[in-house]
């Protein structure tokens, strides 16, 4: 973490992506997949902006993925945005686009299940350099944004639960968010002491 914010005060909006077909259906959907929001998604996504859910921002950055581009245009139509190119899902490598009923007999996949989701997906990546990749997004925006912005980040679920987890101390898995839902992070302090406030979004 050190270096991240160079003592600036920033608040981020995290922000997972609205639901596609295979959210729905509960299948593995990850850097290898461009899938675009499914109907019952966009309208998701519209019902909660109605509702207030999603804060104002100064910068919006997204995902290059479809379904992460549509969900920012949804949310926040005429924003500027830009797309960080470490910003994927990761690669869940042989269980992309399986469902946990399909891949339950595996036996990488309990292999994968009893590590707590530490070992890497077989053929694909590993947290720990997926968490690399994305803090490394992270630090491009968090230097590239002006002190006391709110900055708004379109991602994945895994992007989201790298950076909050890195950045938090706490557990890869503490930050599941479901389609269209989130965290709200604030960033304070100096160099001596770095100070971070997650709550859920909404």
């Amino acid at each position: 973490m050190d270096g991240i914010l160079n003592s600036k005060t920033n608040t981020f909006v995290f922000i997972r992506h609205g639901a596609t077909a295979s959210n729905l259906e509960k299948k593995y959907c990850g850097k290898a997949s461009d899938e675009d929001l499914c109907e019952e998604g966009k309208n998701a996504l519209i019902k909660r902006k109605e509702e207030g859910l999603y804060p104002p921002v100064d910068y919006l950055f997204c995902g290059k993925k479809k379904r992460c581009i549509s969900t920012a245009e949804i949310i926040y139509p005429g924003h500027n945005y830009k797309i960080p190119p470490e910003f994927d899902e990761i690669d869940f490598g042989d269980f992309e686009g399986k469902s946990f009923e399909e891949l339950k007999g595996n036996p990488d996949y309990q292999k994968w299940l009893e590590s707590g989701g530490t070992l890497p997906f077989p053929n694909g990546e590993s947290r720990e350099e997926y968490v690399r990749k994305m803090m490394k997004g992270f630090q491009k925006i968090a230097t590239f944004v002006p002190e006391n912005a709110t900055v708004g980040v379109i991602a994945h679920g895994g992007t989201i639960m790298a950076i909050l987890s890195a950045i938090s101390g706490k557990g890869y898995f503490d930050f599941q968010a479901h389609c269209g839902c989130g965290y709200i992070c604030k960033i304070y302090g100096d160099e001596n002491m770095l100070n971070v406030d997650i709550t859920e979004l909404g």
